[in-house]
């Protein structure tokens, strides 16, 4: 049944804003329907899932933050551009350059993995369909089994945790500055989870000061915008 879904989206042309929500509650409506299919999405391995996760959807929560209107349109930009994402408001568009963000759960050990690698790891444990706990320790065997063991955590590790996944997702684009300057309008960071693992702190402050902190240090940062967004709740934070 993966054929149950159609990708409507094309790079290079324009659509509403409003067809990123009809997607979304077809593709809802087709994992329900089919456990392949919702693991082969989550596990990123279907040809349209890395973009949709990845940059459309994304992008879908800063629309719903802003609540822009129907006439709002988008367009994805080629492969390789400085680029994601534009939006073509009336007489405005605004151009993003998109990221993601995970808790860096090995902080501050040393050597500390990436991030997203063990996001990574997560999303296999939840398709071999084995317990995986999120923040725990995970890895893989020789023979491609993830294994995770629980780890005993506090609210101040997880803060610990998303500060410095946060941190080496903008360290990361920011060390890529040259290419971005005066192409990109907003480096739009998404970061699920974001609000459940801070949900004894106001994220939002959180989020700020991490990103403060890491232009204090390059002096000026390349992006005129920086928005980290979450869905669990919807957060949004911007910088400046």
């Amino acid at each position: 049944m993966e054929n149950a879904i159609a990708f409507p989206f094309e790079r290079g042309k324009l659509y509403s804003v409003r067809t990123l929500d009809r997607f979304l509650a077809n593709l809802v409506k087709a994992r329900q329907r089919d456990p392949t299919l919702s693991a082969k999405e989550r596990a990123r391995s279907l040809p349209w899932a890395k973009l949709w996760c990845e940059e459309l959807y994304p992008v879908k929560l800063y629309v719903a933050h802003h609540q822009l209107p129907d006439q709002v349109k988008f367009r994805i930009m080629p492969e390789g551009d400085a680029v994601d994402i534009e939006l073509h408001a009336p007489g405005a568009i605004t151009r993003f350059q998109i990221t993601l963000a995970y808790p860096d759960w090995d902080a501050p050990a040393a050597p500390s993995r990436n991030p997203g690698h063990v996001a990574s790891l997560e999303r296999a444990g939840a398709n071999q369909q084995i317990p995986v706990f999120l923040g725990g320790r995970i890895a893989k065997t020789p023979t491609g089994q993830i294994v995770s063991d629980p780890r005993v955590r506090d609210n101040e590790t997880d803060q610990a945790a998303c500060e410095a996944g946060l941190r080496k997702a903008l360290e990361d684009k920011f060390s890529k500055a040259a290419r971005y300057i005066g192409k990109v309008d907003i480096l739009l960071v998404y970061f699920n989870r974001l609000g459940f693992y801070t949900i004894d702190v106001e994220t939002t402050s959180v989020v700020l000061s991490v990103v403060a902190e890491e232009i204090r240090k390059i002096g000026q940062s390349p992006f005129p915008r920086i928005a980290v967004v979450d869905d669990v709740p919807l957060i949004y934070g911007e910088y400046p």
